[in-house]
């Protein structure tokens, strides 16, 4: 399972255009942290942003897999396909903490610095991100096990289109302000173990459609 990882994290920081991708992102990110200074809507749109990234791992590795016909490679290997399917949902914990810890520096760095919030409407945000991430992260992995890097691609970005035009209309909607305000408690405690089981669920629907494709 190692391996595989190792593999993973390869295509995504060892192949020039992948890793140029990141560093640009990174550069946007810390661009955009500060340029909306004191609004409230770009500081949880930014928030949302950084936590799709939790999804990103699967869109290089799947990309230099299908280009080499790996999986039917690797399915050759001493490891089972359960292995093969859990080895990529560790690499996807493993970019959800990187994005949440990013999204994290972002929070403290909007509330310390820029004065956007104060910490008790921020770090609320910030955890509602964090379900976010896990539950966008499952949804966008089951796409890609079902139809591959081309179609997936697509897929994932009218998903996050969709997200992006349900950010904007609710806005406007019921206002953002409102939201930040709003006590989370309760959608806090609904939501991240429904986010983490729609992840868990994910994992386990992945492995029976990959099982299914290479059997």
């Amino acid at each position: 399972m190692r391996g595989i990882i190792y593999k993973d994290l390869y295509d995504n920081f060892r192949i020039w255009k992948n890793l140029a991708s990141y560093i640009f992102a990174l550069i946007f990110v810390g661009w955009w942290a500060f340029l909306f200074s004191e609004s409230e809507y770009y500081f949880v749109l930014l928030i949302m942003v950084i936590v799709l990234c939790g999804a990103c791992a699967v869109e290089s590795s799947a990309e230099q897999d299908e280009a080499a016909n790996f999986n039917r490679l690797l399915i050759s290997f001493p490891v089972t396909k359960e292995e093969i399917v859990i080895a990529k949902y560790i690499l996807a914990l493993i970019f959800i903490a990187g994005a949440n810890i990013l999204s994290l520096i972002v929070t403290v760095i909007h509330v310390m610095i820029v004065g956007t919030l104060n910490f008790s409407e921020a770090l609320p945000v910030w955890a509602v991100g964090v379900c976010v991430s896990f539950f966008i992260t499952g949804i966008i992995y089951i796409e890609y096990f079902i139809f591959g890097k081309r179609i997936g691609t697509i897929v994932f970005v009218v998903l996050i289109a969709v997200a992006a035009g349900a950010y904007g209309s609710l806005s406007v909607i019921f206002g953002i302000e409102k939201f930040v305000q709003m006590d989370k408690t309760l959608l806090l405690c609904a939501g991240l173990p429904v986010s983490v089981l729609v992840f868990a669920g994910s994992c386990l629907l992945s492995v029976i459609i990959y099982k299914k494709k290479y059997s």
